[in-house]
């Protein structure tokens, strides 16, 4: 479906091009249209298929890198870390737009921790100056719903 899905945007894309170039403050940059944040777990699969749609994409994780192995598990109890390393690395041989982004708690106030895996992303050739987002997360007086920070 994922396919499909490319193919109709790709499509979307060709007939609308010169619209999606005047109104795209990017465009100069280079930045793409199609964009996709993931957990890179399956980028394996879909690597090709986004190389040949251009697809931005923007790679969830935690950092330090023992959250990752934490929190990122399958419904099984394993760890995604080991994998995710590896799609990493593939990621870092993408040709098209790719940024990381984390997530921020006061459980991941390990300075030091964290900025020596910031550079082991960095030596993987990842701008991590432009490209890398940390979100803060916190227990908001407006949270919506149930929402309770763990």
């Amino acid at each position: 479906h994922v396919k499909e899905l490319l193919k109709a945007i790709d499509e979307y894309k060709k007939e609308n091009h010169f619209l999606i170039r005047v109104l795209s403050k990017d465009s100069k940059k280079g930045h793409h249209y199609i964009h996709l944040k993931t957990n890179l777990y399956f980028l394996d699969r879909f690597f090709e298929l986004f190389k040949k749609y251009e697809v931005g994409i923007s790679a969830s994780i935690d950092l330090p890198l023992r959250f990752h192995e934490k929190y990122r598990v399958l419904k099984s109890g394993k760890s995604t870390l080991e994998k995710t390393l590896k799609m990493i690395e593939l990621l870092s041989a993408y040709p098209y737009f790719k940024q990381i982004s984390t997530t921020m708690t006061k459980e991941h106030l390990n300075v030091d921790e964290f900025i020596r895996d910031v550079y082991k992303l960095e030596s993987l050739g990842f701008d991590m100056a432009s490209d890398f987002y940390i979100m803060f997360t916190y227990q908001s007086a407006n949270a919506q719903g149930d929402f309770q920070m763990p």
